[in-house]
């Protein structure tokens, strides 16, 4: 589920759900052949390791408390009117502020390229998503299809995922791989 068209400023058609549902691979792993070839070993490093490391902690802490600082508005793209803020939007995650929210989901981008929210609860009158969890990256596993170029399925701590509604995920996608796969060599 596009969490644009759930909000209902872009229209969606077939395709588009299509796409969203099965999402493409965007990143290549880097222990290719080429760096076996070479003698080149893949190192790699979790978060909670890569975060003991004064430089990269810092880094992270002043990335996240700046974005997840920064007020959200909604604007009419066409005219520039400033829209009244969904409850979502002012926070996410009934649970903690929407600071914390994104400040782990742009924690997420920064370290694995990618980040997860679930849908926790939906609007009854049309079905578009209300709440949301920031999930932590390592919960999630995915199914890729017999080429590994899209995503069949989602699960969270083993169960297999809705395509929508409550419980699907909605994910972010960074424009970089992560920092502990491009730089997990580094950082070790």
């Amino acid at each position: 589920m596009g969490i644009l068209s759930a909000l209902r400023l872009v229209k969606d058609d077939a395709d588009t759900l299509k796409n969203q549902y099965a999402p493409a691979v965007m990143a290549s792993q880097y222990n290719s052949w080429s760096d076996s070839a070479i003698g080149y070993q893949t190192n790699s490093i979790d978060l909670v390791s890569a975060l003991q490391v004064p430089t990269v902690a810092k880094c992270f802490q002043l990335l996240t408390g700046t974005i997840g600082g920064i007020p959200l508005n909604l604007y009419n793209k066409t005219t520039g009117e400033e829209l009244g803020s969904p409850i979502w939007l002012q926070q996410p995650d009934i649970r903690q502020p929407r600071s914390v929210t994104i400040a782990y989901t742009v924690q997420s981008l920064a370290a694995y390229g990618q980040a997860f929210w679930q849908v926790k609860s939906q609007y009854s009158d049309d079905g578009r998503p209300a709440r949301f969890e920031w999930v932590a990256n390592t919960r999630v596993t995915t199914k890729l299809n017999a080429r590994s170029t899209e995503v069949e399925f989602y699960t969270l701590n083993g169960e297999v995922l809705p395509k929508d509604g409550v419980g699907s995920l909605i994910t972010f996608q960074a424009l970089n791989p992560g920092v502990l796969q491009t730089g997990a060599r580094t950082i070790q």
